[in-house]
């Protein structure tokens, strides 16, 4: 079962939706979109990576396993077109990711800003990703 649940999947659309992802947050965090209010948010924590090609490496890594468990949840699951795909990456991002964050934010204390803001980040993340993969496979049929 598992064997035919992997080679069910759309690996270019996996792929696809990770760059996706990729973009999104790019944008996301730009300083003229969220980075400004971001970085603020992090108050006296500021942000510092000593190697930002590391820091995008690894959030590569991180939504490329996303995209992938995204796809594992679709195709075992039965879900077979973009409506459908939509709405799972919904109730995955704010029944797993959402409170995720906001348990993990506000034990670190985190402002609610930043709380907020990461949250409808990765509430958009999600269910962009969904989307792409949804977009695959009701137009593979």
């Amino acid at each position: 079962m598992l064997m035919n649940l992997l080679a069910s999947i759309d690996y270019l659309a996996v792929v696809i939706a990770a760059v996706a992802g990729m973009v999104f947050g790019a944008i996301w965090y730009m300083p003229g979109v969220f980075g400004t209010l971001w970085r603020a948010s992090l108050g006296n924590d500021r942000w510092h990576h000593a190697d930002p090609r590391e820091a995008v490496v690894i959030r590569a890594i991180a939504t490329g396993i996303t995209a992938f468990f995204l796809a594992v949840l679709m195709y075992g699951g039965g879900v077979s077109t973009f409506g459908g795909s939509l709405r799972l990456g919904f109730v995955v991002a704010i029944g797993i990711v959402t409170p995720t964050i906001i348990a993990d934010y506000h034990f670190a204390g985190r402002q609610w800003r930043l709380t907020w803001l990461t949250v409808s980040h990765r509430i958009i993340h999600v269910v962009l990703m969904a989307g792409v993969l949804g977009a695959f496979k009701e137009y593979a049929g």
